[in-house]
């Protein structure tokens, strides 16, 4: 009995503290403060050149949109690079409808507009790189594998060995992600570069990234970098990659000089699982290894077969002279990492692909 009153008093007490936060029937809301977009994320920005598939040159650019800790730090926005005079985007991005075409700049739509840019409505800068996951108003669960990432590089019009890729940085440069930690179907992290096959001319480029608010005040992020030198690294040739029988192999190849560091991205293309090796260091002969068991998780086990019998795959080596995988995720969590290399810039060799049936 005294338990049931003291239980009594204090609901009669809680209740009148309740009661004192109104006035009038209407209750005092407690004060509340909005964070100026402009301070939730930086950009990182730099140029350099490509050296592409087909051996011609073209542009690397290197964003990330990224916060404090170097998570993504919006859903959506719309990015657009601005060459100096005499960049031009090439003619062929027109066969799309692409309003950048023999312009200076590469674009993108802001959401609920319906003109054709290089980006369109879906593409934005993220925390691992510029992709086509911009957040829409039935979903905001985008992600690499969901939908797939931009091939690489853009306005390409080679084809086979030669010809545009997706990329994602997989195990074993990164942990295993095949578990509850990630959405299904997440696929790899973005390798942080973008290529684009569009002539380089020496200069200053600027980005900008809009995010746009409805019941808040939008922001631009700014960015600038100079493309001093337009010689682009030697060519990486098509890499070996030889199997050992059971999921994986040995992948070798010749990195060019002024190449700091590779990565080597083998990709089961019959079933659309990234992997990665490396970084490798250096300039010259190089070789790296995949190991047998980095495959999904089944139903279960984890650790099941790289590549299986009878699958096909596919190996593509890009050189850096910067420290690209440095600074990608999940690996760097600084806003703001570094993206250039001793030149100042950040420039990329992209081998052909081979392909094979394990």
């Amino acid at each position: 009995m005294k338990l049931m009153k003291r239980l009594l008093v204090l609901g009669a007490i809680l209740e009148l503290a309740a009661c004192s936060s109104l006035t009038n029937g209407t209750s005092i809301l407690p004060s509340q403060s909005q964070v100026p977009l402009a301070s939730l994320g930086k950009l990182t920005f730099a140029v350099g050149t490509a050296r592409l598939q087909d051996g011609t040159t073209g542009l690397n650019v290197v964003a990330y949109v990224r916060q404090k800790n170097g998570s993504t730090a919006f859903l959506v926005d719309t990015p657009s690079i601005t060459g100096p005079a005499g960049f031009t985007v090439p003619s062929n991005a027109a066969t799309a409808g692409n309003t950048d075409a023999g312009t200076s700049s590469i674009t993108g739509t802001p959401q609920g507009g319906s003109t054709s840019t290089t980006f369109g409505t879906s593409g934005g800068v993220f925390g691992g790189g510029i992709g086509p996951f911009n957040a829409t108003q039935t979903s905001s669960n985008f992600y690499p594998g969901n939908p797939p990432p931009y091939a690489t590089p853009f306005y390409s019009t080679s084809t086979g060995a030669t010809g545009p890729v997706s990329l994602l940085i997989g195990p074993p440069a990164v942990p295993q992600f095949t578990n509850i930690n990630f959405p299904p179907g997440f696929a790899g992290y973005l390798p942080g570069f973008t290529a684009f096959a569009a002539t380089p001319v020496a200069g200053g480029y600027a980005m900008n990234v809009t995010v746009a608010a409805i019941n808040a005040a939008g922001t631009t992020l700014t960015g600038s970098a100079t493309l001093s030198s337009t010689t682009p690294l030697g060519a990486v040739p098509a890499p070996v990659f030889t199997k050992d029988g059971a999921g994986g192999g040995t992948v070798t190849f010749t990195a060019p000089a002024g190449a700091t560091e590779s990565l080597a991205f083998v990709v089961d293309t019959s079933k659309g699982v990234y992997y990665t090796v490396g970084p490798m260091a250096g300039s010259g002969a190089q070789s790296g290894t995949l190991t047998d068991s980095l495959g999904p998780c089944g139903s279960p086990p984890c650790g099941t077969t790289s590549i299986p019998a009878g699958d096909n795959y596919s190996v593509t080596v890009v050189s850096f002279d910067y420290p690209d995988f440095e600074a990608t995720q999940p690996g760097n969590t600084s806003q703001t990492p570094t993206v250039v290399g001793a030149a100042g810039q950040a420039d990329i060799s992209i081998s052909p692909g081979t392909s094979g049936t394990y």
